[in-house]
């Protein structure tokens, strides 16, 4: 009796009970990603993405402002052209002045002349938050800057919340 209770004991795992051993499941290769992995990667891109598009926004903001600047400088560079070719030493052509109103980059150009002696070249944001002019003296002032008037008397063209000037 006793032999055959020792026997039993002598013989594979396997063989006492029914139920397999683990190290016997038949592993399976599968692949993808656990929940967790993908609710830290959409946390990660969100966060990202929250300092991003801001950054972003703000660029291309500075970026139009800049090139609306640029394009004033220009205008009022040509209005001088106009004024020096004129035999008339006008500002104007045709009752007009001397060079075209035009569009650039998110901003419209528009001249205004009383005289022969004066002009203003006002630019304006398609959004109509941001207008800035300039004149025959070269006087530039800052009209609306993020859809309000300054109330600093801005005799400069603003170009940030922190009153820094171009």
């Amino acid at each position: 009796m006793w032999t055959k209770l020792l026997n039993q004991f002598n013989r594979p795992y396997s063989s006492l009970s029914r139920r397999k051993h683990p190290s016997s499941f038949k592993k399976t290769n599968q692949s993808g990603f656990t929940l967790i992995e993908l609710m830290i990667t959409i946390a990660i891109v969100s966060i990202l993405a929250g300092v991003a598009i801001p950054s972003y926004i703000s660029f291309t903001k500075n970026r139009d402002v800049s090139s609306a600047l640029t394009t004033l400088i220009n205008l009022s560079t040509q209005m001088q052209k106009t004024y020096v070719d004129s035999a008339s030493r006008s500002y104007r052509k045709n009752g007009t002045c001397g060079v075209s109103d035009t569009t650039s980059n998110n901003y419209g150009f528009v001249c205004t002349s009383s005289d022969n002696a004066h002009y203003q070249w006002t630019a304006t944001s398609t959004d109509t938050k941001y207008q800035y002019t300039i004149d025959q003296d070269g006087n530039k002032k800052t009209k609306t800057f993020n859809g309000s008037t300054p109330s600093d008397g801005s005799d400069c063209w603003k170009i940030n919340d922190h009153g820094g000037c171009f």
